[in-house]
């Protein structure tokens, strides 16, 4: 009876150990999760920055784009020079 009391403490230290050593497994995976977590947050607020950048320099083309096709309208309508000697 001794000894089958003295196993079930052995067993009982060796699963509080095993347990020990997951809750410590655990720990760090949460860690990384979180590391990871916060990365793809600093990465979508960086995609996100670019395309409002990217956004505002399609603007400013589509505006140019509009002046220069103005200017080629009214150059269009404009008197138009004579051509050969004057």
């Amino acid at each position: 009876m001794n000894i089958a009391i003295m196993r079930a403490f052995v067993q009982v230290r060796e699963y509080l150990l095993a347990a020990s050593t997951v809750s410590t497994e655990l720990k760090g995976l949460k860690a990384k999760v979180n590391l990871l977590v916060m990365q793809r947050e600093q990465d979508l607020e960086a995609v996100n920055d670019l395309s409002e950048d990217v956004r505002q320099d399609i603007d400013n083309l589509y505006l140019a784009i509009g002046e220069l096709s103005s200017k080629i309208e009214e150059k269009k309508t404009g008197p138009k020079p004579r051509i050969g000697f004057k």
